[in-house]
């Protein structure tokens, strides 16, 4: 969650710090995962924000989850956002 505040902040540096810290503790933790997706989007690195979100998925986090943030809204016509959130 830090690095999110940090993201929002616009001080890059120390949200990618904290990023890493929490993904090196959580490599395979699908809610680590989608924060990392939040905050690379907040960070405008779409296509690394997609692909934390297709790993956050595969490792179970919940597509309505990650179709009900408003973190994520400027990826909702995004084709690999819509993939992620259809319904299996």
């Amino acid at each position: 969650m830090l690095a999110n505040y940090y993201a929002m902040l616009g001080r890059r540096r120390e949200t990618l710090h904290h990023l890493r810290q929490a993904l090196s503790l959580h490599p395979n933790h699908a809610e680590c995962s989608f924060w990392a997706a939040v905050v690379y989007n907040q960070l405008g690195e779409r296509a690394i924000a997609l692909s934390w979100l297709e790993k956050a998925v595969a490792g179970g986090y919940s597509p309505a989850e990650v179709g009900a943030a408003i973190e994520l809204d400027n990826l909702r016509e995004d084709p690999k956002f819509q993939a992620l959130i259809r319904p299996k």
